[in-house]
């Protein structure tokens, strides 16, 4: 039995093993209860009572939170060569809100790219919305759906100058919760395009790119 809002429980009184798990209801009025309980309860968290049928005992498993997202993404590159050198550093940050069925929130990007003659550096930002085709909520840990984003913002050149950027995004996500923890990994794959903006030129890039995430709910 799962409830939503509140600490919902029935009153048991099933004969338990020395290590179960008991709840009595003291109180009730309407829908609404006061439990004591045999472990630690927190105020405004969800639980849910499963039946074992092996053991015929009632357990109670803590929901998680998943109202907030903050998400961290980086990657770091250093190569070189015969009179070449390629290092690459870009950093990506995203919160969000999550709606069980739609996530979405702003992004941040940095990005450093120094091929041996100086440093180009971008940033970006943006937003991003997620359609989760599995709702995003415990003790679903198994997420993925559709996924868009738009960004915007300049890249300063290493010769001097800059130039104004637009980056659209549309593809596919997993996210995948460890441990039955708030903390997961997300992948997604998607098509890129960037449109890239000078006071004498304009340029349009595109084709598939991927990235990887650690996320916090909370």
């Amino acid at each position: 039995m799962k409830n939503k809002s509140r600490i919902l429980l029935c009153l048991i009184l099933i004969p338990m093993s020395s290590n179960a798990v008991t709840f009595t209801v003291k109180k009730l009025k309407g829908r609404q209860a006061i439990v004591e309980s045999s472990i630690p309860l927190e105020v405004g968290q969800t639980y849910e009572i499963q039946n074992d049928e092996v053991a015929i005992d009632t357990l109670s498993t803590k929901n998680q939170i998943r109202n907030n997202s903050l998400q961290l993404g980086a990657q770091l590159q250093s190569l070189s060569g015969t009179n070449i050198q390629d290092n690459e550093m870009s950093f990506n940050g995203r919160y969000g809100w999550n709606f069980e069925t739609f996530e979405g929130g702003p992004t941040l990007t940095y990005e450093s790219v120094d091929l041996g003659a100086g440093t180009d550096s971008t940033f970006l930002v943006g937003g991003y919305i997620d359609y989760n085709l599995t709702k995003n909520k415990s003790p679903n840990i198994m997420i993925w759906g559709p996924t868009a984003s738009v960004e915007f913002g300049s890249k300063q050149f290493k010769a001097g100058g800059s130039a104004s950027l637009l980056n659209i995004d549309g593809g596919g996500f997993l996210t995948w919760f460890m441990a039955q923890s708030s903390t997961a990994l997300r992948v997604d794959g998607k098509y890129h395009i960037q449109k890239i903006s000078t006071t004498t030129t304009e340029t349009t890039l595109s084709g598939f790119k991927s990235n990887i995430y650690l996320i916090f709910y909370f």
